[in-house]
Formats: C-alpha cells, sequence, structure tokens
C-alpha cells in the first residue's frame, strides 16, 4: 500500500497544484474580466462622446452651411445693388454728355448768329454813316445854294 498511498499522495500534490493554478487563473479571469468591464464601459462613453460629437458636428455645419448661404445672398444682393448704380451713374454720365454736346452746339449757333448779326450790324452802320455823311453833304449844298440864291437877289 504504501506505493499506493505514495502514488495517491503524489496525485493529491499534483490535484491541489492543479487546483492552485486553476485557481490562480479563475483570479486572473475575474481580474481580466473587470478590466474588460471597465473597458466596454470607456467604450460605451466614448462611443456616446463621439455620437454628441457627431450631432454637434451636423449642426454645426448646417449653422456654417445656412450662414453660408445667407452671406452669398447678401454678397449677391450687393453686387446687383452695386451693378445698378453703376448703370444709373453711367446713365447720368450719358445724359450729362449729351446735355454738354446740345449746349456746345447751341453755344456754336449763338456765337455764328452773333458773328452774323455783328456782321450785318457793321454794314447796317456803315451804311446810316453813309447815308448821314450823304445828308450832312446835300444840307450843305442845300445851304450853299440857298447862299447863292440870297446873293443873287
Amino acid at each position: 500500500m504504501s506505493a499506493e498511498s505514495e502514488k495517491m499522495g503524489m496525485g493529491l500534490e499534483s490535484l491541489q497544484v492543479e487546483l492552485q493554478n486553476i485557481k490562480a487563473g479563475q483570479v486572473r479571469i475575474e481580474n481580466s474580466m473587470g478590466q474588460i468591464i471597465e473597458l466596454t464601459k470607456h467604450v460605451a462613453l466614448l462611443q456616446d462622446r463621439a455620437e454628441t460629437h457627431r450631432s454637434e458636428t451636423a449642426a454645426m455645419e448646417s449653422r456654417f452651411t445656412s450662414g453660408l448661404a445667407k452671406l452669398d445672398d447678401t454678397v449677391g444682393k450687393g453686387i446687383e445693388e452695386r451693378e445698378r448704380s453703376i448703370k444709373k451713374v453711367h446713365e447720368r454720365i450719358d445724359g450729362l454728355q449729351k446735355w454738354v454736346w446740345m449746349v456746345m452746339g447751341g453755344g456754336l449757333v449763338v456765337g455764328s448768329l452773333l458773328v452774323y448779326v455783328g456782321e450785318s450790324a457793321k454794314g447796317l452802320v456803315n451804311e446810316v454813316v453813309r447815308l448821314h455823311d450823304s445828308e450832312l453833304l446835300l444840307k450843305q449844298r442845300v445851304e450853299g445854294l440857298e447862299k447863292q440864291r440870297k446873293e443873287q437877289l
């Protein structure tokens, strides 16, 4: 029996070692499970934060897109308004240029008329002077003839 007892003793020791190994493995598994649970909690928290970040990003993108669209509209309206203003200024300039040309043309016509009237007036004055001189000469002749007639009488 002693060989059998020895075998049993050794089997028992071997079982005890295996039991200790199993318990140590079980402790490691429990520790690992605790770590896995903690990691799972962290992953869930990170997923929640990621989802919050995604929704905040989508909201910011929506606001950005909306703001960009409003800015585009504002800039477009500004450009249209500027183009209308420029067109009005060009129309006004064109109108003023036409007015300037009309005034210049009128000035040329008036100037030409003044030159014509001046020349005509000059000729008229010359004629009046000539007639006046002729009248004076006639008066002098008439006076001279009257003197001669008085002297003859």
